[in-house]
């Protein structure tokens, strides 16, 4: 049986190294003013001071993936095993805590400023962006991370019953090449579906501010 061609990887596929997190984490917390304020904005920054050869959307689904592992386990001790680079380094591990932190105070801060305002004022605040696309982020890295395990999964299994049949000099049915491009389709269709959503709550958002700053 010739050897099957594994399908490239692009740069944004590719797994983490551990020094790509700790170089994104590091810019991350000195600049957390920045990360804050805008995420996106400051992802494309992150990739400037790293030379990190990823896009910013790339960066912000990792970051967000570990922030999340990392505040489920500080609120009920569950450790992911999606994230296990967060409990097997140190260092990242520490870095993803302190953005946890950091969010946590600014969060906490600014609930005391907004009680302190409705002390002062009745005045209903307008929400600066109503649509988020964070929902959108966690579902779809939800997705994908279901279809890689699929994959995996079904790749595990093919190549131990190919082995088999091998041995037994029975022609081999199964290609793991069909498997590895059906869920390559399936990614894209994910990866499509996530870009017209998320083109779609920022064209919201920008009609919402068009009504918010209509005289």
């Amino acid at each position: 049986m010739p050897p099957v061609k594994k399908p490239k990887r692009s740069p944004q596929d590719q797994y983490w190294k551990p020094s790509e997190l700790v170089s994104v984490l590091n810019f991350l917390n000195n600049n957390f003013d920045m990360w804050h304020n805008n995420h996106h904005g400051t992802c494309v920054k992150a990739i400037e001071a790293t030379y990190i050869i990823r896009d910013a959307r790339s960066i912000y689904n990792k970051v967000y993936s570990l922030i999340r592992a990392m505040q489920e386990y500080l609120d009920t001790g569950k450790k992911s095993t999606a994230n296990a680079i967060v409990w097997e380094n140190e260092e990242i591990h520490d870095l993803v805590k302190n953005l946890c932190e950091k969010t946590q105070e600014r969060k906490n801060g600014d609930n005391r400023m907004s009680d302190s305002d409705d002390t002062t004022s009745n005045v209903d605040e307008v929400p600066s962006v109503p649509f988020s696309t964070e929902a959108v982020e966690k579902l779809y890295e939800e997705k994908l991370q279901c279809i890689n395990q699929q994959r995996a999964r079904l790749i595990e299994t093919v190549s131990t019953t190919n082995s088999e049949l091998e041995k037994s000099n029975i022609p081999v049915p199964f290609s793991l090449d069909t498997i590895n491009n059906r869920f390559s389709e399936k990614i894209r269709q994910l990866n499509q579906f996530r870009t017209e959503l998320l083109k779609t709550i920022e064209n919201l958002n920008n009609k919402f501010e068009e009504i918010k700053n209509y005289n």
